[in-house]
């Protein structure tokens, strides 16, 4: 589906014309989800806990998986309350619960959604010793690090609004992830011989379309070197530069600029050199 909306395949009510459809999907943040994690989901378990650091430990083998459960739960006033979480992952020994939003933005999550979510899943999908996640990928901040400093945050909201609608729910446990960190990790190349590069390829060209682009901290150039389109520089290449840049060619340079006069050449030669 992806290929088919990149290269303007796709086409939605045709009758608007003002429309471009390969542009109309960056807006979508469904879209953006199903793409990326419709791909993760044939990961490796310790490919996946590369790419998402979020496990205390390996979660095992993905058992189920799917967009966009639809769950209700019942809250202290009695209102019953429908919500549907992005992504939904039972692995061996974990339930994941996921939750993006479309840009890094800072701000884009909110602690009454997750805490929903999370008693939703608590009054539907719970069995004793089960344990649960919460991942917000996404709304978080442009780093990982800012991420889960601010999933904290969100957290804490989460739990004050479980204690207040829905008594008896547990702690929300949750971790923060942005689509920057989740595109640097594939571009590093760490996750190891059992994930496909075509996988990782289309997983790139996918964050690629919705805007991300290879861009790492000075301290985290592990992507850079992989990238076709950066050529080293040599010695012999720097002295091509100098030699070139010590006398410009005005004549040629200034081609598009013509006619110029007999007058004119001695101005452009004395502006570079000075008189002579």
């Amino acid at each position: 589906m992806f290929k088919a909306v990149r290269f303007s395949k796709v086409r939605i009510q045709e009758w608007v014309t003002d429309v471009r459809w390969t542009d109309a999907f960056r807006l979508n943040e469904d879209f953006l989800t199903a793409a990326i994690f419709a791909r993760l989901l044939y990961f490796p378990s310790e490919a996946l806990s590369t790419l998402l650091p979020v496990f205390a430990a390996n979660p095992g083998e993905i058992k189920e998986s799917g967009f966009w459960p639809s769950w209700s739960v019942k809250a202290k006033n009695g209102a019953a309350i429908r919500v549907e979480p992005d992504v939904y992952v039972q692995f061996d020994d974990l339930d994941l619960i996921v939750e993006a939003k479309l840009e890094d933005n800072s701000g884009g999550q909110a602690a009454d959604q997750w805490a929903r979510e999370w008693a939703a899943w608590y009054r539907n999908e719970y069995e004793p010793g089960k344990q649960a996640l919460l991942l917000g990928v996404g709304g978080l901040g442009e780093t990982d690090s800012h991420a889960q400093a601010e999933a904290k945050t969100v957290a804490e909201g989460a739990n004050m609004f479980l204690q207040t609608n829905f008594p008896g729910v547990p702690s929300i446990q949750v971790a923060g992830l942005s689509w920057r960190g989740i595109y640097d990790r594939l571009a590093c190349g760490t996750l190891g011989d059992g994930v496909s590069p075509q996988l990782v390829r289309d997983l790139r060209e996918i964050l690629s379309y919705f805007g991300l682009r290879l861009y790492q901290y000075l301290g985290e150039l592990c992507g850079l070197t992989r990238e076709p389109w950066i050529i080293p520089i040599g010695l012999d290449a720097l002295g091509v530069f100098e030699r070139w840049q010590k006398r410009p060619n005005w004549l040629e340079s200034s081609r598009s600029l013509r006619p110029i006069s007999a007058s004119s050449i001695p101005v452009f030669w004395e502006t570079s050199y000075g008189k002579s």
